[in-house]
């Protein structure tokens, strides 16, 4: 039980961190944020089925969706960004997990499928970003296998090295997902098409506002208490640590 609670104050805390990051991007006055989007999966026959993004970023300048993945892994992830599973090594240890990458892009199969069966507008793919956040965690992700990979080729731009972010801090992870959020805008645009079929800008803002509607996210009342408690956790293991190093017996802060 207890090692569920740590697992589950790790994820809200990296959650936490990648939402202070989102205000960097908030502050340009472009994008829209929902965090902690929870919907029906419409694709599933179960009617209790649903999926998760931990962030998403809606540009209403250039019309491009964010899907970002946060990760508070311990260890480093290791494997090919091609392949659906990869390693995560803790010291001697090497644990098997589902790509991180795989799963953020099942998440924006689904979101594409919720919006088009819930307004008939079809996003295309390429409108669609991925982000893999990472804290707590290196990455030692290669480029190999490409001739494996089996999705169709308007979902080849998922797959990219540059869009999985971490840094030796948290501060440098933000300033590194805020620069390639930034980058990723600077290089979109909407296309002839799309601004053809409808006032984009006024339907994206209409979508944003029925995914806000429909996300089933409960309010996590106490998620504030549970990051207060991560951070006095590893406060006060660190003093532990000082004491010892120092020579002198276990002592409580």
């Amino acid at each position: 039980m207890l090692d569920i609670i740590k697992k589950m104050i790790k994820g809200w805390y990296g959650e936490y961190q990648m939402t202070n990051a989102n205000k960097e991007i908030i502050a340009l006055g472009d994008f829209v944020e929902i965090n902690d989007l929870l919907l029906d999966d419409l694709n599933s026959d179960s009617k209790t089925s649903t999926f998760q993004i931990d962030s998403l970023l809606i540009s209403i300048k250039t019309g491009m969706f964010i899907a970002v993945e946060a990760k508070n892994y311990d260890g480093v992830i290791e494997g090919s960004i091609y392949s659906p599973q990869v390693n995560i090594r803790y010291g001697k240890n090497v644990f098997e997990s589902y790509n991180p990458i795989y799963q953020n892009r099942g998440h924006i199969l689904k979101l594409q499928n919720y919006i088009k069966t819930k307004t008939g507008i079809e996003i295309p793919m390429e409108k669609f970003e991925s982000i893999v956040f990472l804290t707590g965690a290196g990455h030692n992700m290669k480029t190999y296998g490409r001739e494996n990979l089996k999705t169709p080729p308007s979902h080849n731009h998922l797959f990219n090295l540059k869009n999985i972010i971490h840094g030796r801090d948290t501060a440098e992870a933000i300033k590194n997902y805020v620069y390639r959020v930034k980058e990723m805008e600077k290089n979109t645009t909407i296309g002839e098409t799309m601004e053809k079929k409808f006032d984009y800008a006024y339907e994206l803002n209409d979508i944003a506002n029925m995914l806000k509607k429909d996300n089933k996210t409960e309010s996590k009342l106490s998620l504030s208490y549970f990051i207060e408690a991560y951070k006095h956790a590893k406060e006060v293991k660190q003093f532990v640590r000082d004491k010892e190093k120092n020579g002198k017996t276990r002592a409580k802060p």
